[in-house]
């Protein structure tokens, strides 16, 4: 019974967050003001309990595995497409790091070294990194 309710509230609230992201899209709300990524959650363990439901349908762990894989390839995507043809890195805190990375340790810093900015741990792990690789290409390839 309990199973057949949330099967069924799938469809709903599908509906519900596909006219929420609409209604953000146009302004109406804003972006913050809700947590879309718990509402997604919800509905992603609920529409396990709507494809569960379907018995006549078999579908294969290769398929899972597949949706699995394309999820994590498109998070991926979204976070280095920014990054894609752009001698900069993105932002205040790719600046920081940069210059962390660069200069962190060589030229002891106050603001770098004692400060809340950079974690020691994170200056000498950038260390032996930076002798094979160019800052642009940790920031960009490696802590993106």
């Amino acid at each position: 019974m309990i199973k057949k309710t949330l099967a069924n509230s799938f469809i709903q609230l599908c509906v519900i967050y596909s006219v929420l992201i609409a209604v953000m899209y146009f302004g109406v709300i804003s972006r913050y003001a809700l947590h879309f990524q718990i509402f997604a959650l919800i509905i992603a363990v609920l529409g396990i309990f709507a494809i569960s439901q379907y018995e006549e349908i078999k579908v294969s762990k290769k398929l899972y595995y597949a949706l699995f894989a394309l999820a994590i390839l498109t998070i991926i995507a979204l976070r280095v497409i920014p990054y894609l043809n752009s001698n900069i890195p993105l932002g205040y805190d790719a600046g920081i790091y940069q210059y962390a990375i660069e200069h962190g340790l060589a030229r002891n810093d106050a603001w770098i070294v004692t400060g809340p900015t950079m974690e020691p741990a994170f200056l000498y792990l950038m260390e032996p990194l930076k002798l094979f690789f160019s800052a642009d290409f940790i920031i960009k390839w490696i802590l993106v």
